[in-house]
């Protein structure tokens, strides 16, 4: 594969408790692989005001401040990055 990869897919996000998060999304069906996510997080929509996160695979657990947050996700390999996920 010779291109980016396209847009994850199935974006969802669980809050754990009173601080804590989970995230998870899905490689889109027939996309090149993808070798590192960035998860980009806004106080409003179409924002990354609240952090930009790198992460090796397809989910992250943590910390996350009570809030309102907006997430998109994008997948990047050698040869480009994505566009974004659907935000939710």
């Amino acid at each position: 594969c010779t291109v980016a990869p396209s847009a994850p897919v199935n974006l969802t996000a669980f809050q754990e408790g009173t601080n804590n998060v989970t995230v998870r999304w899905d490689d889109a069906p027939g996309s090149c692989m993808a070798t590192s996510y960035e998860l980009h997080a806004g106080y409003q929509p179409g924002q990354s005001n609240a952090g930009v996160f790198q992460f090796a695979g397809r989910a992250y657990y943590g910390p996350a401040p009570p809030n309102t947050y907006y997430l998109r996700v994008r997948a990047r390999n050698a040869f480009g990055v994505s566009g974004f996920s659907s935000e939710i």
